[in-house]
């Protein structure tokens, strides 16, 4: 009976090793993702004000232009959210409960 449950645990442990993994994955992508956009949106956004600038007939340009402006600043606070969520993630990992740490000092 405590062979069953081990192999359980083992393909247990096996399973959420693989989900952690690809959730890290999708960390990643999202946050690099992010921090692209946050870097491109205020650059396509400046082009499209340069172009409103050379044809005002047009107000969307303008609108789409400053909304665009306007993004960067939350999707770089995502981004940058994200990357302190992987960073705690993987000191978490590096921790581990099951070996006890020496100790410098005694005690006593």
């Amino acid at each position: 009976m405590a062979a069953i449950l081990s192999t359980h645990a083992a393909k247990d442990r096996q399973r959420n090793d693989k989900r952690e993994k690809l959730s890290d994955r999708v960390l990643v992508v999202s946050q690099v993702l992010l921090f692209a956009c946050g870097v491109a949106a205020p650059v396509a956004g400046l082009l499209l004000a340069a172009i409103h600038a050379a044809f005002p007939a047009i107000p969307e340009i303008d609108v789409a232009a400053t909304i665009l402006c306007i993004l960067t600043i939350p999707l770089l606070l995502l981004g940058s959210h994200l990357m302190d969520v992987i960073d705690r993630r993987r000191m978490r990992r590096r921790e581990t409960p099951s070996i006890e740490k020496p100790q410098l000092y005694d005690n006593n």
